[in-house]
């Protein structure tokens, strides 16, 4: 019993601790603005998401800076009523002294998901003039860093024609980008345990079928690393694991535009945080220039409501719990859906990452 005691008493102290730290940085953002200098950053997701107010939204932007140099912004192509908030979004991200970075969703699962109206094909005209209106608006909001389209080595996977299709389009896009925006910084972003199979044992050299890029983004969840057994924890998982990235490309800026562990579901608020505390060591052969976390808050987003009845047989097919998964990938957030900090947080504002 006095164990138990000397134990819960600890545990209680620690999340004090925790509690004490988070509320300090919370207060240190309202009056944030200048960023940190470090790679990480984070999804701009602020509280109460869909349903967020300015006021969450500036609150999300300050922890943000609190933690991070930089904030993303994930966008979805078929989101048109959205598409010109943007603009605003980037002033907002500058204004707290953070560097901006926009992002395409254009597929799910290699299908192209363009606005209402127009053909699923990256080959037809309507839907390629579209694809090029709609990066036109991203880049004249001038981020700093700008992602054409998400995980398209998905599309190489699983729909090699829109694939195929995708890489004239994405040329045309690159250009009008620079016309644009000079200064933005272009590319688009890879699975990352995708992109090692590819690399590493198909031998196929994804990112250098889609040209010219100023960097090469990858995003990554590793939990499966544990769930599958290739290692006992998250402490075992080696500097190789990512280093393999600098190692194929040696010269290229990498970025990670995505990096998430779930704090529920698969995960649990205290494993979020390990991982968290293991970053800096795991990227410290990677040295990415950019290091994104996916959530600042948790979502409800992911739904089967999203999946039409072919994507659900898709995903059914190889083996995909969908409920299982969508839980995992809403519950990333460094805070919860409403904003209270999950220790994930302080764990982010004490990253110090080695320079290059």
């Amino acid at each position: 019993m006095n164990n138990f005691i000397r134990h819960f008493a600890r545990d209680a102290r620690a999340h004090m601790r925790n509690a004490l730290c988070c509320a300090a940085l919370l207060m240190a953002a309202q009056a944030s603005m200048a960023a940190k200098d470090t790679p990480l950053g984070v999804e701009l997701v602020p509280a109460n998401f869909p349903n967020s107010t300015v006021d969450d939204v500036t609150r999300a932007l300050a922890i943000t800076a609190i933690i991070g140099s930089h904030a993303s912004k994930i966008w979805n192509w078929g989101d048109v009523a959205s598409l010109d908030k943007l603009n605003t979004l980037t002033v907002l991200m500058k204004q707290q002294g953070l560097k901006s970075m926009l992002q395409m969703g254009t597929h799910f699962l290699g299908n192209p998901s363009p606005p209402t109206g127009y053909v699923a094909s990256f080959a037809d005209p309507a839907t390629q003039a579209r694809f090029l209106h709609d990066v036109g608006v991203l880049a004249a909001s001038k981020p700093d860093y700008l992602v054409l389209t998400t995980e398209a080595n998905l599309m190489h996977r699983f729909n090699n024609p829109e694939f195929e299709n995708y890489r004239s389009v994405y040329a045309q896009a690159y250009a009008l980008v620079k016309t644009i925006s000079p200064q933005t910084q272009v590319g688009v972003s890879y699975l990352y345990s995708l992109w090692f199979a590819n690399y590493y044992i198909d031998k196929i050299d994804v990112p250098a079928l889609l040209k010219p890029v100023d960097f090469i983004a990858f995003t990554t969840y590793p939990e499966w690393l544990i769930r599958e057994g290739h290692f006992a924890t998250i402490a075992d998982i080696p500097t190789d694991w990512y280093g393999a990235s600098r190692k194929a490309y040696p010269n290229e800026r990498l970025i990670f535009s995505e990096v998430g562990w779930a704090s529920k579901v698969r995960g649990t608020p205290e494993i979020q945080a390990e991982y968290l505390s293991n970053l800096p060591r795991l990227m410290s052969t990677t040295n990415p220039e950019l290091l994104t976390w996916s959530l600042l808050h948790d979502v409800e987003f992911y739904t089967r409501a999203l999946l039409d009845e072919k994507s659900t047989a898709f995903l059914i097919s190889i083996g995909v719990d969908i409920d299982a998964l969508f839980g995992h990938f809403n519950g990333m957030g460094l805070l919860d859906g409403f904003g209270t900090p999950k220790p994930g947080l302080y764990t982010a504002a004490q990253l110090v990452f080695p320079k290059p």
